[in-house]
């Protein structure tokens, strides 16, 4: 469940995670790497990511994927709902 401060809504590590479709150890390689935003940090304790900083850590898992998968990602709307 995203978490919400100041009318923004934000999403853990861990749901990054599951949502992208890959692991936390991957998502923080990533970050550490500079390969995806870092997020914020939250009380000194839990990193964060908004719903874009999600879909750009979702393109950069489809293009080192060899061949694209469906993944959570596509039920993102149910959870936060579509802008569209």
């Amino acid at each position: 469940m995203t978490r919400e401060i100041n009318g923004v809504g934000y999403f853990s590590v861990s749901e990054t995670a599951k949502l992208v479709g890959c692991s936390r150890v991957s998502i923080w390689r990533w970050a550490k790497a500079g390969a995806i935003p870092k997020g914020r940090l939250f009380r000194d304790s839990e990193r964060l990511f908004t719903k874009e900083e999600v879909e750009e850590i979702n393109n950069y898992y489809n293009r080192i994927e060899s061949t694209p998968q469906l993944n959570l990602f596509n039920n993102m709307k149910n959870i936060i709902g579509s802008d569209d």
